[in-house]
């Protein structure tokens, strides 16, 4: 949660390997949901492979139900998963 607070507050930092970690094998909801609005604020300055990385756990936290329908972290989510790769 440490380091998605230091990229919130300085987006330069922001990564996609931190990115998916905080999304697919979170500690808390919070750390989820802190993780989902970093990636949608910074996914443009991602390398394109990191998008297609957190593109992919986060359509994996949806489909298993780690991000399940009615959550907070849902619309986020499904941003995320509309947004483009290129």
């Amino acid at each position: 949660m440490l380091a998605i607070g230091l990229m919130k507050g300085d987006p330069s930092l922001a990564d996609g390997p931190s990115l998916a970690a905080a999304i697919g094998d979170y500690q808390s909801k919070n750390e989820q949901y802190q993780a989902l609005l970093l990636a949608e604020r910074c996914w443009l300055r991602l390398p394109r492979l990191d998008r297609q990385t957190v593109r992919a756990v986060v359509a994996d936290a949806v489909s298993t139900g780690a991000i399940p329908p009615g959550s907070d972290r849902r619309p986020l989510a499904e941003t995320i998963l509309g947004l483009p790769l290129g």
